[in-house]
Parts: C-alpha cells; structure tokens; sequence
C-alpha cells in the first residue's frame, strides 16, 4: 500500500523570502519603467492597467508573499512552505508581464492568490497559539483581494462596470492596506519599539470587539464607492485607518528606538495618513493623493519592513538598523518620486513628462534599496537570529 504523506511531513522552506524578494524588486522597476518606454514611444498602448497589475500583483504582492511565507509559520508555530505551495503562488506571477495586457492577467492573480489563501487556512487552522485579533485583517485582505479578481473577472464577462469597479478597489486598494494594518499591528509597532514582546510572542492585548468594528468599517468605505455615498467613503477610510494607528499602533508617539529603520518606518505611517486625508478633504486630487498613500506609505513599508526581515532571517547584525544613510536616503528618493507623481495630476501638460521622472526615481530608490540589501538576501551573514 501507498502510504499517504502528510503535508507536514513533506520538505518544507524556512526562508521563501530569498526566493521571492529577489522576483518582487524587478517587479518593482519594470512596473514603472514602461512609463518611460510609453514617453518614448517605444509601447503604442497606454500602460495605466498594464503599470497597477504589475505594481500590485507583481512588486507590493510578491514582498508580501515572501515575507507571508517566512513569518507566518514561525507566528503560527507550524510549518513552512513546500517547493508546491510556493511555485503555485509564485510561478503565475513571473509570466504575468506577457499577460499583463490582456483580461487572463486576473486569472492568473486569481489563482495566484487562492492558493497563497489555502497557505495562510492551513496555518492558521494548525496554529499552535492564539493569534492577535488584528489579524483578522490579513484574512482579510486575502479574501478581498480574492472576491475583487472574481468581480472583475465577472464584469467582464457580463458587462457589470459595478462589479469591476468594486473589483479594482478590493484588490488595488484594499488588499495591501489590509495586510499592512494587520502585520504591522504586531511588527510595525515592536519595530518602533512601542512593545516588547517579539512579533512571534503572539498575545492579543486588544479585545477582538474593537478591531471587528474597526474591520466592518474599513471594508465599509471602500463599499460606499460604488453607492450613492462615494462622497463619504474617503473622509470614514481616513478616520477609521488615523483612528486605528493612533488607539492601536500609537504613532502619536515617537519611536522609542532611535534608529533609522524605526524613524522611516515611522514617517512611512503619517504618510499613510496624510494621503488618506488629502483624499477625503480634496476628492479632486484623489488620485494624486492616492499616489502618496501607495508609493510614501505602501510601498516604501514594504521596502523598509523587508530589510528586517532580510537582516534578522538572513544572520546580520541587528546594529546595521542603526545607520541613517541606507534608510533616510531610501526615504527621501521615495518621497522626492511621491512629490514628482503627485504634480503629474496638478498639470495636464506635466502629466506624462512627470510619469516618467517619477519612474526613473522610483527606479533609483529600488536600485538603492538593492545595493545595500540585495546581496544579503543572496548571502548569510554570521549573526545568527531569527526574528
């Protein structure tokens, strides 16, 4: 007879974000680069979609993705992930860029994503301990992102522009911004020095209550887009997120730890914030603000929570976080790229010229980031420790 494996009992990966960190920061430059391509003429069709499916799916995804996979199984005290599961959720991804111009792109993210969701079930049906409550938000996230390619793959199909648009929102919008709340909810505010007690110490502090209101009322605003109250969706989405980083996160406060990984991180928040208030306050600037949110507050999280996750898992001393350089020069290129996208929505004269300086920025940004952290992810260092 065969005798039938459990999942825990075939091989598994400790660190999946060595695979999957390298992929997400080409993801990152080629999003934005055919911003430039198209100013030179050298792509006939307008790239809008063709640059949110790769910043989104490709870049901000797969960092979570890697990071997920790394973290996830140490949170939960179970197991990582096999050569499988990773290849599901990752192979759809790398020949995304062929597709990205055509409606099989959202199949692909679909199927991408359904299985990093039965990663996460399996985990968390398996976990050892008692998660915190705001990790409701990272199921959060998933199954929006999940519902949001079904609704836009159906209005296709049927012609609904509702279901798509809804669709755009859940994935676009709300599926990072749900997993930044609910993991930076552990690891953003250990990192800022605001707790003690590791990220994988997990001990709900919170009562689940208060962040199921929280949560009903994020994914609320982004339902109140598609209604005859679009006009108060931005002004709740603002209140609720300012609300929870305050109550929940205390930025109020400054970081207790000095160091220049807590102080980017720390403005990284307010830029969250600030963008979402200029939304709500100017709803005609939506999409530049917008722009400050995903590239001041988003993506620049990402890059920052990432060099932990690469100095603690890969064996590099801790002390690196200290330096001021490799971080406030991350910072002020991302915001300098913020600042050059935002004007693209001041000028319609601007707008294309602009894309492009604000591509080659951004570029610059990642080509920084990976001059100072590529390599790490690639090579061991002698500090053994686990975040």
């Amino acid at each position: 007879m065969i005798k039938k494996m459990h999942i825990s009992q075939i091989k598994t990966y400790r660190e999946p974000y060595k695979i999957f960190f390298p992929f997400a920061s080409l993801f990152a430059i080629w999003g934005v680069a055919v911003w430039i391509l198209f100013g030179l003429g050298l792509v006939d069709q307008y790239p809008r979609d063709y640059h949110a499916i790769i910043m989104i799916a490709g870049f901000l995804n797969l960092f979570a993705c890697g990071f997920l996979m790394t973290a996830i199984p140490r949170m939960t005290q179970t197991f990582g992930p096999t050569l499988f599961e990773m290849g599901a959720v990752l192979l759809p991804i790398l020949i995304l860029p062929l597709f990205a111009f055509s409606p099989l792109s959202f199949n692909l993210v679909l199927f991408s994503q359904f299985c990093l969701l039965m990663f996460l079930f399996i985990r968390f049906n398996k976990r050892k301990i008692t998660l915190p409550p705001a990790f409701m938000f990272i199921g959060i996230g998933i199954l929006g992102s999940v519902a949001g390619l079904l609704m836009i793959i159906i209005g296709r199909d049927t012609g609904s522009q509702t279901l798509i648009a809804l669709g755009r929102l859940f994935h676009f919008q709300m599926y990072m911004m749900s997993l930044v709340i609910g993991v930076g909810s552990r690891l953003v505010v250990f990192l800022l020095g605001y707790t003690r007690s590791a990220p994988t110490d997990m001990v709900p502090k919170t009562p689940v209550l208060i962040n199921f209101v929280f949560a009903v009322l994020f994914v609320f605003s982004y339902l109140m887009e598609i209604t005859s109250l679009s006009g108060l969706a931005h002004p709740l989405r603002a209140i609720v997120v300012t609300l929870f980083f305050l109550l929940r996160w205390g930025i109020y406060k400054l970081p207790v730890h000095r160091t220049g990984l807590a102080w980017s991180l720390w403005t990284s928040c307010w830029m969250i914030v600030l963008g979402l208030w200029g939304s709500a306050l100017l709803p005609h600037l939506h999409i530049a603000f917008l722009h400050i949110v995903m590239i001041t507050g988003l993506a620049l999280m990402t890059l920052l929570v990432s060099t932990r996750v690469i100095l603690s898992h890969g064996g590099y001393n801790l002390e690196f976080e200290r330096k001021k350089f490799p971080y406030f020069g991350l910072v002020s290129v991302v915001a300098i790229t913020a600042l050059t996208r935002f004007a693209a929505n001041i000028s319609a004269e601007l707008y294309l010229s602009h894309l492009m300086y604000a591509a080659g920025l951004w570029i610059l940004a990642v080509v920084l980031w990976l001059w100072q952290f590529g390599w790490k992810i690639l090579f061991a260092g002698n500090d053994q420790r686990s975040c």
